[in-house]
């Protein structure tokens, strides 16, 4: 494993102690991986929003993605024809300014038209007047994520997230969980014959159960027949509809 990789796995696994400090955690994560892919740019953690509030950077992603998507023929990826045009970029532009603004609208409008959720998305001043930083770094790793189903490099979170899920539906699918599954299931039918044995007995006089009854109330103790100062009756279980008969029975007053 490179030792940029290596490092953020060590910065991945570590407790974060505030939002703050997870969102600089991924924010230096989308910095190493942007600058893997465009190594002109010169971007690190530092400098990640000023390299990124002109829009060029991200118009040159999104194109990118644009041409891999055009180059892929699959009924995985059939999505608007608006998402298969590469966008208009305004390069040389100035921060703040309408081609700078322009740039990130169009970027947004491609996100908008990949049916991304509002939620995932940011506002423009929310890049170029730092106004939201926490929805930029949000709507970056859904963009890695759409480049993740193209076959693109993708941050290590993202590598994270798709081994995690890979180990998830190997456990699922694996022959202990189907045998786990098949234990509950013959489980499950054992009850059912159970039960099914005994309501048979019950519409048939509960005649097994008669016996038991009778047996064990003809050995009561004399003590306990004079107490109570009557027989007790042998009840079947097909008498007995509900626990208030059991409990207003003649030989329990």
């Amino acid at each position: 494993m490179p030792a940029d990789s290596a490092s953020m796995s060590e910065r991945s696994l570590r407790p974060f102690s505030s939002t703050e400090k997870y969102l600089l955690a991924v924010r230096e994560d989308l910095a190493e991986w942007l600058d893997s892919l465009y190594p002109d740019c010169g971007i690190d953690a530092e400098s990640f929003f000023a390299k990124l509030e002109t829009g060029v950077l991200l118009c040159k992603h999104i194109n990118a993605l644009i041409e891999r998507l055009n180059g892929i023929q699959s009924p995985a990826f059939l999505l608007p024809a608006a998402t298969r045009y590469a966008i208009h970029c305004r390069t040389n532009v100035q921060p703040g300014t309408f081609q700078a603004r322009d740039n990130i609208c169009s970027c947004l409008r491609w996100c908008r038209a990949m049916q991304m959720k509002e939620c995932l998305l940011f506002e423009t001043d929310d890049l170029v007047l730092r106004k939201n930083e926490k929805s930029v770094i949000l709507c970056l790793m859904e963009v890695a994520r759409i480049g993740a189903r193209l076959g693109l490099p993708v941050p290590t979170l993202i590598q994270f997230e798709r081994e995690i899920d890979a180990d998830e539906l190997r456990h699922a699918t694996s022959p202990s969980s189907s045998s786990a599954a098949g234990s509950y299931s013959s489980c499950s039918e054992d009850i059912d014959d159970v039960a099914s044995s005994l309501s048979n007995e019950s519409s048939s006089g509960g005649s097994s159960l008669a016996a038991i009854s009778a047996e064990s109330l003809s050995s009561a103790p004399v003590g306990m027949t004079t107490a109570i100062g009557t027989t007790a009756p042998s009840l079947l279980p097909s008498s007995l509809k509900n626990v208030d008969q059991v409990v207003s029975a003649p030989w329990r007053e």
